[in-house]
This record gives structure tokens, sequence and C-alpha cells, in this order.
């Protein structure tokens, strides 16, 4: 082989793999959100778990996404450890489809199928078009790889020295498999190395012996992206990372004894790369009818070997976690999950700050100002984290909830500010004065946090919604907040030229808590999901 084989062998490599890796994230973007939600629906019982794993990898093009995706829904709480297994082992039978599709003679179609993939992303306006452009594209890019590595390896059909490797035994078919697994782990895609396997087969290159030995390591290489996924997860995720590993190297080891007898009964005759995908087909279904009665067996021996830590002392349990940002639907409902508890933590500040003024109590106050702490930490880590994902390619309707999140948890950090900062501090000041607001006083305040309660439970529908009509009514409660304000106002200072005691004494404090409710109420009905403006703006458009 020349310097210019060597170059156009490693160029073809790159074509494949970014091939492989446009339509994989491409049909991620596609259907990836769906198909989370059927991965987190549809895997009740062992059975359903190994079809949507099959049809979820048929789908993505990838047992490596489908595996990754499983971990970190096991590790969001939305799959359980054991029902993930059934999935794990559907996505081995799902990966066989795609080496199906490339095991047939389409090289020759591989340009059309690159320059209607390029047209389409070219002149697509929608994203979803768009998306689809890429993905036709890829398998184009696929195909266009694989006719350059066999024509690049061409030359190498005439030389004596290098099937002396194969057919004198100085290659060993382990070091085949070791090479496999090693390259699979690094690329990330067992589908790339079978397909290696199936173009040097192609060309005369290897035997279908020795491509056997690649397709087995390809097999155990694909763990390996799901354990990397899993490092820093919880164990649950850990747990299904180590048990799909664990399922292809038992099945590796199981079946290498019996591949000069697998070969000699079923592929002696045919086309060499219909029979290297069909044999890949073969021993993952084989290893999915095997391993499937023992789940359970499989859940019992990850539970013995990795086994639930004790929480450390002050664990912060708002912590994002990173391996979900290359899954921006997984990673913002992650955010969104910290978002409702930061609503949690708000409206319990709500209630204990008006309970305080009512009747100081250290104590309350303690918790008031460890929950602002956590609304400001929980607040932080939420932006940071939107932040890092918003560097990655979204959809349209993924970046408005980014935007989205980001302000909801602004607000909620505000309102939690104004509580701590300035109506604690009031309430305290009553106490530590020894002054009381008069009966009356006290009254009209009750009456206006509980109009601010009922503004804050509209936004927390806003947020989960994304309803005009309850943006309306928010926007609505507001107007009567601010008449109320006003109206309280008028009665206080009423209350002052009736020279009431105690409305002389706590005057200032008085007009600030009616000030600072009031900025609770503005803040919340200023916010407003991107979704609702959209529709509003359609509304308007279509309703001059």
């Amino acid at each position: 082989m020349t310097t210019l084989d060597y170059l156009n062998l490693f160029s073809g490599m790159m074509l494949l793999l970014y091939g492989i890796s446009q339509v994989s994230a491409n049909m991620q973007i596609i259907a990836g959100a769906r198909l989370r939600t059927y991965l987190g629906r549809l895997t009740r019982n062992r059975l359903m778990g190994v079809v949507t794993g099959t049809i979820s990898t048929a789908l993505l093009q990838s047992s490596s996404a489908t595996s990754v995706i499983t971990v970190t829904l096991v590790g969001s709480g939305l799959i359980s450890f054991t029902a993930s297994l059934g999935v794990l082992l559907g996505a081995n039978v799902g990966t066989t489809l795609t080496v199906q599709l490339i095991s047939f003679s389409l090289q020759d179609y591989a340009l059309f199928m690159a320059g209607v993939g390029a047209a389409i992303r070219f002149f697509g306006r929608q994203d979803r078009t768009i998306y689809i452009g890429r993905l036709v594209l890829g398998f184009g890019l696929i195909f266009l790889g694989m006719k350059f590595m066999g024509a690049s390896v061409e030359p190498l059909r005439h030389n004596t020295e290098f099937f002396s490797l194969f057919i004198d035994g100085q290659l060993s078919n382990l070091w085949l498999l070791l090479g496999a697994f090693i390259f699979t782990a690094v690329v990330q895609a067992s589908a790339a190395t079978v397909a290696l396997a199936l173009s040097f087969a192609a060309s005369g290159l290897i035997d279908f012996h020795s491509a056997m030995y690649i397709v087995v390591g390809s097999n155990i290489g694909t763990g390996v992206t799901a354990l990397i996924a899993s490092f820093g997860t919880n164990v649950a995720a850990r747990k299904t990372a180590l048990a799909n590993i664990t399922f292809n190297t038992i099945g590796a080891l199981a079946i290498i004894p019996f591949l000069p007898l697998i070969h000699t009964s079923f592929f002696l005759e045919g086309d060499i790369a219909r029979n290297i995908a069909n044999f890949h087909t073969m021993f993952n279904l084989a290893l999915t009818l095997v391993f499937l009665p023992l789940i359970g067996l499989i859940a019992w021996l990850m539970n013995s070997i990795i086994r639930e830590p004790r929480p450390a002392k002050g664990q912060q349990e708002f912590t994002l976690d990173r391996n979900l940002l290359s899954t921006p639907d997984l990673a913002i409902q992650q955010a969104r999950m910290l978002s409702i508890k930061m609503q949690d933590e708000c409206r319990r500040m709500l209630e204990d700050t008006y309970a305080l003024i009512e009747s100081y109590d250290s104590t309350r106050a303690w918790d008031i100002r460890r929950r602002d702490d956590r609304l400001d930490a929980m607040n932080l880590e939420v932006r940071l984290y939107l932040t890092s994902l918003s560097h990655r390619e979204m959809s349209f309707e993924e970046s408005h909830q980014v935007f989205d999140i980001i302000n909801y948890c602004t607000t909620l950090e505000y309102v939690g500010d104004v509580l701590v900062k300035n109506i604690s501090k009031l309430a305290r000041k009553l106490h530590r004065e020894n002054i009381h607001l008069s009966t009356q006083g006290m009254e009209e305040l009750r009456e206006l946090q509980q109009m601010i309660m009922e503004s804050f439970e509209l936004a927390t529908e806003l947020f989960a919604h994304g309803d005009p009509g309850t943006a309306r009514q928010l926007a609505k409660r507001h107007q009567l907040i601010r008449l109320k304000e006003a109206q309280l106002m008028q009665t206080h200072i009423s209350r002052l030229q009736a020279g009431v005691t105690e409305t002389i004494a706590t005057t200032a404090i008085h007009t600030d808590l009616l000030v600072n409710f009031e900025r609770i109420s503005s803040s919340l009905s200023r916010f407003e999901p991107s979704s609702v403006r959209m529709k509003e703006e359609v509304f308007r458009a279509t309703n001059p």
C-alpha cells in the first residue's frame, strides 16, 4: 500500500465514524425526547423492555446511545435498575439492524445519498427538515466511507505476507478480538467496528472466521461507553452500566469456543458481508434469549457487587448531573425538577415569614435564612448548568425551555431575597423594639399575604403548563394586589390620623411591609414563559 492508500483508508474511516455520529445525533434530536418518554413508560416488564430497547436502538442507530440514555434515565430515577436490564438486551438486538442495513451493497449510491442529504440540509428552512437532511447525509457518508476503505485496501489482496498472518495463524484471533474491543471503546460505536470488518471482508482482506472475532470483540467494547457515562452518577446508574458490560463479556466468553462449529455449520456459503451481518444478529439474539430469564439473577449479582453507600454528612442534594448535558431534554428535565424544589422552598418561606410577623421566633427566622441560602445555591446551580447546556446543540423548543427555567428560578430567588433581606428584618425590628401592629393592620396584612400566595400558586401553575389564560389571571391578580396595597395605605393613614397608638409606633415598618409584599407580586407577575409569549403574539397577529 502507498502513502495515498493509507491516507484514503484513514479518510474513509473518518467519514464512516462521522456518518454514524451524524445519524445517531440527528435521530436523537428528531425522536430522542419521545423515545426517552417511551423508555420510561414501556419498561414495566422484561419483554417490553427488550422490545423498547430494540426499537430505540434501531431508530437511534446506536446501541451505545441507547445504553447511555438508559443509564441516565436510571440515574434520574425514571427507570428502575431491574427494568433497565431488558432495555440493554434489546439494544444489542437493535444494533444488528444497523449492521444488516450496512451489509447491503449500497456503496454505489453513497454519493447520491450524501448529495440528497446535503440538498435537504441546504434548502431546508424548518429545524426538523434540516435534521432529516443531516440524517440522510450521515447515511451517505457511512457508505461513502466504506467505499473508500474498500478501495484503499485493494492492494493488500495481492500481498502474500499480509495473508500469511491469518492463514498461518501468526495473528491470533484473540488479538483481533482485543483490537475490536479497544477500537469500539474508543470510537463508541460497535456498528463502526463491524462495518470495518464488512468492508475488509468484502475486499478479501480477512476471512469470515477472523471477522467473527471482530464482531465478538465489538460487542464487549460497546459496553464501555455506558460504563464511562456512569462515572459520577448514582449507584443505580453504575449498576446498570456494569450489568451491560457483564452481559456482553459473559456472552463473548461463552461463544468463543463454539465459533469454529458455528462457522462450519451455518456460514460456509453465501456472500461474506451478509454472513457477517447474520452472525452478528444471531449472536445478539442468542445473548438476549439466554439472559432474559436471568435478569433477576443478574440484578441480584449487581446489587451484591455495588452497594448503596451511606450519604455523606452535609451532602448537597441539589447538585445536577453533568453527564446528562449530552442529552438536552434529560438535562432540562433535571433542571426543571430542581426548580420545583426551589418552588417548594419559596412557598414555605412565604408562609413562615408571615408567621414571623405575627409572632417572632428566632428558630423560625434562622430556618428562613437557611432556606434562602438553599435557594441561592440552587439558583446558581441551575444557571451554571443550563448555561453549559446552552453551548450544546438544542432544538428551538429546548432553547426556550432553558430560558424559561432560568427566568423562573431567578424570580424565585428574588422573592426569597425580599423575604429574608426585607420582610424578615422588619419582623425582627418589631420584636426587638417590642412593638406590635394594630389588630386591623394585622388583618389587612393577612389579606394581602393570602392574595400573594394565590399569585404564587398561579405562577407555579404557569411554569408547569404555560397556559396563556393562567398568565392573564396572574397579571389581573397583580393589578388587584396593587389596588389592595393602595387601599391599605389609605386605611393605615386613616388610623394614623385617628391617633391609634400601635399604628403610630409601627407606621414606618407597616408601610415597608406593604411595599415589599407588592414587590413580590410584581416579580411573580413579570414571569412569562416563552410559549405563552409566542401564543399571545400569534393571537394578536391573527386578531388585529
